[in-house]
């Protein structure tokens, strides 16, 4: 708001500045001061500025698959369409076109397809990364962020409710309820609905039945705190004897170490050092660093087809260089996880094969089509993914949904077929151009799923003639462009909610490991008392609150009750005595009362 605000006051009074009409376009987003005071519009702004994150990390894995492809478009099509894939950044371009759907197999695709019928695999397969998966994981995570905030918008409306301090109603047919069924203390009194009883009775057994009700919640929200101090008072005293040990029992250990220090170097010690010193964040940031800049080198090559000798040597260099670095790494990572943990890991096994590949591209540079090998380059990108956490996340979810995204694709490829074998035997000699025969008349069924001048270029030329062939297109894009295309939707949303879950689970336990190895290694004992996570300082935080909603929810019944005993039974003794009998009855709530007065509330509680 002052920004906007502030910007429209110096366009007024400096409207003789040049550049000043650029900031008067400011002015048009004042629109957005709507945000802040209606709720509808905050709840979706909550939502997207919750999803950014996830989005961006999304959007990165496109970019670097768009630039990937783009290399390869470069390599591949640079001769046949140079309009579209001269170079780095128009060949980008062309493919964020056909991952938009605009004229991707009319202008761009098919001229190549026609010549090259293999080239089909190159825009099928981006389009199914891009479009189908990659896209719909941004989905995915609006759509679970959106799920996020309702849940917390309903948390927050139920917490109001019960810090609330009017009755609801809701209380009031519990209450009813637990007095027709005989609470605890009851007693044998008669019920609520009992209408032979005084008014004055029956308003002190509905208030005792209260009391009795919320002093039962305190009892167990007592209990569960005491189970959680119990737990970190048993942790903090084992904390206590490890630190307080006896003098010979440092000294072996002391010794020992020096023994072990003392011992020849061998494999087992040279692979823990080698795996302590790979794995440490400058390494790895380092390696990361490396990749990215031999990602860089590899777009500049792409963006200049034809360089000069200088550049030339540029590029050699530069290749020599990242070949060389990229094989020392991985044989410090063969080293640190050698033998059989190494090649458990994908990701090692994808690293070995691109380093080899760049090896032997470079030792083997005079034999034909050792230039396709080096386009494996393009790939050593992906490396990123196992060193960024952010990443990490999305492409797990990916991994996850790949079975099930694979038997989506399996049963979209199946029934593309089969109309593709229909739609040559239907209109092979009406539209020869699209149903010539298999592989033409599979990929005019893939432009058509995909919405791509399906109906114009594709469709009404036949429906002129055969208008019951409109059954024909309209059946396909039912069953493959809407069904089948929302199926790996749903398996990716299932896939990131799961994942999303886990992930959080795990960064809850990786805090709270981190907190008790601190608290082990020398922290303050009383601060390791306290809950590790934040989830646990909220929970206890709603705990506390509603412990004192209870206790002075509690203090008021017990007030109506002697009032209504002192105006209309001055000397109650049935009902004082029966009163007294149900709360002393629970003889535990005592000792929750004196444990949340001394270590929840403090002294002072």
């Amino acid at each position: 708001d002052f920004v906007v605000v502030a910007i429209s006051l110096m366009s007024m009074a400096l409207s003789g500045l040049p550049g000043i009409s650029t900031l008067r376009l400011m002015r048009a987003f004042r629109v957005f001061r709507l945000f802040k005071r209606l709720q509808s519009l905050r709840r979706i702004i909550k939502a997207l500025e919750a999803a950014i994150p996830g989005c961006m990390n999304a959007f990165s894995i496109l970019l670097l698959v768009s630039s990937i492809y783009s290399i390869l478009g470069v390599e591949f099509f640079s001769e046949i369409q140079p309009y579209y894939f001269q170079n780095f950044t128009s060949a980008f371009y062309t493919l964020f076109q056909v991952m938009t759907g605009d004229s991707w197999a009319e202008m761009v695709a098919r001229p190549i397809v026609n010549d090259y019928p293999i080239a089909a695999v190159f825009f099928v397969s981006y389009i199914l990364f891009t479009t189908i998966i990659l896209m719909n994981v941004v989905v995915a995570v609006l759509l679970e962020k959106m799920a996020d905030q309702d849940v917390e918008e309903e948390e927050g409306e139920e917490r109001g409710e019960n810090y609330s301090s009017s009755e609801t109603e809701s209380e009031s047919e519990s209450d009813t309820e637990e007095g027709a069924k005989g609470g605890p203390g009851n007693d044998n009194l008669d019920t609520l609905e009992d209408s032979t009883l005084p008014e004055w009775q029956r308003m002190v057994h509905k208030e005792r039945d209260k009391w009795i009700e919320k002093a039962s919640r305190l009892k167990e929200l007592s209990k569960t705190i005491l189970a959680e101090q119990k737990s970190t008072i048993k942790r903090n005293s084992m904390i206590m004897v490890k630190r307080t040990k006896d003098t010979e029992t440092a000294k072996t250990v002391i010794e020992d170490e020096v023994q072990v220090e003392r011992e020849p170097l061998s494999w087992e010690l040279i692979k823990s050092q080698a795996s302590v010193f790979y794995n440490t964040d400058k390494i790895q940031i380092g390696v990361a660093i490396l990749i990215f800049l031999n990602f860089v080198q590899n777009a500049i090559e792409a963006q200049v087809p034809e360089p000069g000798n200088e550049l030339l040597f540029g590029f050699a260099f530069c290749e020599l260089f990242f070949t060389v670095a990229f094989g020392l790494e991985l044989v410090l990572n063969m080293v640190a996880n050698w033998f059989v943990p190494f090649w458990q890991s994908g990701w090692n096994i994808f690293d070995f094969v691109v380093v080899m590949v760049g090896l032997l591209s470079m030792v083997l540079s005079g034999l034909p089509g050792v230039s396709t090998l080096r386009l494996m380059r393009a790939f050593r990108v992906f490396r990123l993914f196992k060193r960024l956490q952010s990443l990490r996340i999305i492409i797990k979810a990916l991994e996850d949904a790949i079975p099930g995204c694979m038997n989506a694709f399996t049963i979209l490829i199946l029934v593309t077929a089969i109309y593709a074998i229909l739609g040559v035997e239907f209109f092979s000699d009406l539209h020869p151009y699209y149903f010539i025969n298999f592989s033409a008349s599979f990929f005019a069924m893939f432009q058509v799923m995909t919405g791509d001048s399906w109906s114009e270029a594709i469709a009404r030329p036949v429906i002129d003639v055969y208008p019951h062939a409109a059954l024909f297109f309209i059946s396909y894009m039912l069953i493959a462009g809407v069904m089948l295309m929302n199926v790996v939707i749903a398996v990716l949303l299932e896939k990131m909610a799961t994942v999303s879950e886990q992930n959080d689970s795990d960064m809850a336990q990786d805090k709270a490991e981190a907190a008790i190895d601190a608290a082990n290694e020398g922290g303050d004992v009383n601060n390791a008392q306290m809950p590790v996570t934040m989830k646990e300082q909220i929970r206890f935080g709603i705990l506390r609150s509603e412990v004192h909603a209870l206790k002075e929810s509690m203090d008021e019944h017990m007030r109506c009750i002697e009032n209504i005993l002192a105006d209309s039974d001055p000397k109650g003794s049935i009902v004082k005595m029966q009163v007294a009998r149900s709360l002393k009855s629970d003889g535990q709530l005592m000792q929750s009362e004196q444990f949340l007065g001394k270590e929840i509330f403090g002294n002072s509680g």
